[in-house]
């Protein structure tokens, strides 16, 4: 079965919007997860309606 990582996002206008990650590298560590997931903000890869991501929430593996 594959897995799917969900990485959880705040927007800046308080919604949340989650980046789902079919098959991520086998033994991903958190600090790893954690990482990519304040490059993505830091580099503002994604925006939305929601406007940019602003926090992490939550990460699901």
């Amino acid at each position: 079965m594959t897995q799917v990582l969900e990485l959880q996002f705040a927007t800046t206008d308080g919604k949340t919007t989650t980046l789902s990650i079919d098959a991520p590298k086998p033994n991903i560590t958190v600090t790893e997860i954690q990482q990519a997931m304040a490059t993505i903000m830091a580099k503002n890869v994604f925006t939305g309606q929601g406007g940019a991501l602003s926090a992490s929430r939550e990460l699901v593996l």
